[in-house]
């Protein structure tokens, strides 16, 4: 019996000696730790709290939308493109324009050369003295007709020939105009086999085809331009979507290969047709905002944002993923120098920018707040 009595003192001492030392340790080893977790408690230093850049916010309202994804390209208006021929073909003598270069309109863009334009000129003056001489026949028969000394079928002869010419006259006075000849100077004999090529309109020259020396026929597109100063973009959306889609909804696209950046726009108009090979429909759309380093024909990546509604929402960064669950951590204590947060599961639903949407909001009390940033690194 006495060593019995014996024994459970030793055992009773040494417990007291393990106890004792076990103590300081356990109480450093919660001090030196950024964080004590339970089944469902997160516990977090305020010294970490603060060092980690840690915030608290409620649930908030955001809006949302649904995204119908699509692809497309930058482009321009009708009236924004240009292409430059010859009515009548000639030879390059001057050209110091290269491809990107940023022209005006009505500057001069080339200056072509053929004989032809001679003979054009000289017929044009031929016809203008034989209108002449007509114009005064046809008056002198006409009031011998009307006196009937003349033949009334020879009159009718004058003033044919006298119409004709005037036709002849106003056609040749046109195709002067449009090779850019100058009226006034033949008016005087100045001649001219050279014609000069101006710009419809103002822009970036696209394509250059002629050189010095060269002949560029009327079927030749001489050179291109662009003007990029109203761009705009052409989505394909397949028919499945596209009656989703409605004026003024909110695009964003981006220009893949040149980094991150989004890009917004508007919806503007929608096709009233079909394409049979791929089921998709033309969209129509504006940008908020003009870009001088946009080239028309870019590919892009959009998004057209429909369905907008506004719902309880969260940072995604206070969303913290487990399995096939979600969780958020709201703060229920705190001390001098601890922050106690609980673990509860959370359903979430559409994304939208750096928010997600928050189907059962009801989880978390008006007054309580939430983990939002940092809370990946505790759980």
């Amino acid at each position: 019996m006495i060593a019995f009595n014996k024994i459970l003192l030793v055992l009773f001492g040494l417990y007291l000696f393990v106890s004792c030392n076990n103590s300081p340790k356990t109480d450093n080893h919660l001090q030196n730790n950024a964080s004590v977790s339970t089944e469902n408690e997160v516990i977090v230093t305020k010294e970490q709290f603060s060092s980690a850049g840690m915030s608290l916010a409620g649930i908030d309202s955001a809006a949302f939308y649904d995204v119908v994804s699509t692809k497309g390209y930058l482009d321009v208006p009708p009236q924004n493109k240009a292409s430059v021929s010859v009515f009548l073909g000639g030879y390059v003598k001057d050209i110091y324009l290269l491809p990107g270069e940023k022209i005006k309109k009505g500057q001069v863009l080339l200056t072509l050369t053929n004989i032809k334009y001679i003979e054009l000129q000289q017929s044009y003056l031929e016809i203008k003295e034989q209108l002449n001489y007509l114009k005064a026949e046809y008056k002198r028969q006409e009031n011998l007709a009307s006196e009937n000394i003349a033949s009334k079928k020879y009159f009718e002869k004058v003033k044919s020939d006298y119409n004709q010419s005037i036709a002849k006259y106003n056609g040749l006075k046109e195709k002067l105009k449009l090779l850019n000849i100058d009226i006034n100077k033949l008016d005087n004999n100045q001649l001219t086999s050279e014609i000069k090529l101006y710009s419809p309109i103002s822009g970036n020259i696209v394509t250059l085809n002629g050189s010095p020396g060269v002949y560029m026929s009327p079927s030749d597109v001489i050179l291109s331009i662009v003007n990029s100063d109203h761009l705009h973009l052409e989505l394909s959306v397949f028919e499945k979507d596209i009656l989703k889609i409605k004026k003024d909804q909110e695009i964003q696209f981006r220009i893949p290969n040149t980094g991150e950046q989004v890009y917004t726009g508007k919806v503007f108009l929608i096709g009233k047709s079909v394409n049979s090979k791929n089921r998709s429909i033309l969209v129509h759309g504006h940008l908020d905002k003009e870009n001088p380093e946009f080239i028309p024909g870019m590919y892009i990546e959009a998004a057209i944002l429909t369905n907008k509604s506004m719902a309880s929402s969260l940072p995604l960064n206070a969303i913290v993923e487990s399995g096939n669950n979600s969780f958020i951590l709201v703060q229920i204590n705190e001390t001098k120098e601890q922050i106690v947060f609980e673990k509860r599961k959370i359903k979430t639903g559409r994304l939208y920018e750096k928010n997600i949407e928050i189907l059962n909001p009801d989880i978390v009390d008006k007054n309580e707040e939430i983990l939002v940033s940092g809370a990946f690194f505790l759980m």
